[in-house]
């Protein structure tokens, strides 16, 4: 079973006058849920072969936190192209993979993080700040999500508040 972990970044702090959209830093609480998310999938038992993060700041701060408990052997895949991404663009770079990458982890931005839980699930569910989805797809190579995109929702994980 091919497994495909989406995640938006964690909640970022405000605009800054002089500063980017790009260079959006985590808000404290941004941090805290983005390390309670790695927290979570490693409990979860999660063992990621591949991930694709968004190069821009949030995104990069978001993963570094998850990978500080979640282990990951690899080198994470950063695009520009996943700042503006759509699904056409998570689905070429998935069906790409290689057929021995079992796991994975892509962390982006709404709208596409719903749309592609909305894609790949057949469910509609607004992706807040570090929310994850874990969804499986019976398929044995990747290039297969071209014609079977519909996966089984194997988690849905939002930070807790309280």
């Amino acid at each position: 079973m091919k497994k495909i972990i989406l995640m938006r970044h964690a909640h970022a702090s405000p605009h800054q006058a002089g500063r980017l959209d790009h260079q959006r830093l985590l808000s404290p609480r941004g941090r805290s849920d983005a390390t309670a998310m790695g927290v979570l999938l490693q409990s979860q038992r999660i063992v990621l072969d591949a991930v694709f993060c968004s190069a821009v700041q949030r995104t990069r701060e978001t993963l570094a936190l998850v990978l500080e408990t979640l282990p990951f052997a690899g080198e994470p895949h950063y695009s520009d192209a996943l700042y503006n991404a759509d699904i056409r663009d998570y689905v070429g770079l998935l069906s790409d993979l290689p057929d021995d990458v079992e796991t994975a982890l892509i962390v982006g931005h709404n709208p596409t993080m719903s749309s592609a839980f909305e894609f790949f699930s057949d469910r509609f569910q607004p992706f807040n700040p570090a929310a994850t989805a874990c969804l499986g797809f019976e398929i044995d190579v990747w290039a297969d999500l071209l014609v079977e995109p519909l996966g089984q929702l194997l988690g849905y994980w939002e930070p807790k508040r309280g």
